[in-house]
C-alpha cells in the first residue's frame, strides 16, 4: 500500500488513522493490512452509512461491528460493546429505512 507507506514516513504510527470505504468489498482487507503495518487507529461508521462524493462508485464505509467483530476475532480487544454496537445498528437502519451494508448484520440476518 504505497499511500499507507507514504503517510507513515511522513507522520509516523502516531498521528495516521485509517479511513478506508467497503468498495469491492475490501474494506475489512484493507484494515487489517494497515493494522498489520502498526495503524491502531480506524475510522467507521455504524452498519457501513456513508459515502463520498468525490469517489464515484464507493459503497459506504466500513461498518464499526465488521471491524469490532473482525479484530475481537483475532484475539485483539477493542473496549467496546459489540451488542450495543448492532442495537444501534438496527434502529439507525430501521429509521432511514435502509438495509445494512454491515457484513456482520446481513450474514446473521440481522
Amino acid at each position: 500500500m504505497p499511500v499507507l507507506e507514504s503517510a507513515l514516513n511522513r507522520h509516523g504510527l502516531t498521528k495516521v488513522v485509517a479511513h478506508f470505504h467497503d468498495t469491492y468489498g475490501q474494506g475489512l482487507a484493507n484494515v487489517l493490512q494497515a493494522w498489520r503495518a502498526g495503524i491502531m487507529a480506524f475510522d467507521a461508521s455504524t452498519g457501513g452509512l456513508g459515502g463520498c462524493p468525490y469517489s464515484p462508485g464507493t459503497t459506504g464505509n466500513v461498518a464499526i461491528e465488521d471491524l469490532v467483530y473482525m479484530f475481537e476475532g483475532l484475539g485483539v480487544s477493542t473496549g467496546l460493546d459489540l451488542d450495543k454496537i448492532l442495537d444501534v445498528a438496527r434502529e439507525i437502519h430501521t429509521c432511514l429505512h435502509r438495509n445494512t451494508r454491515s457484513l456482520l448484520m446481513n450474514a446473521t440476518g440481522q
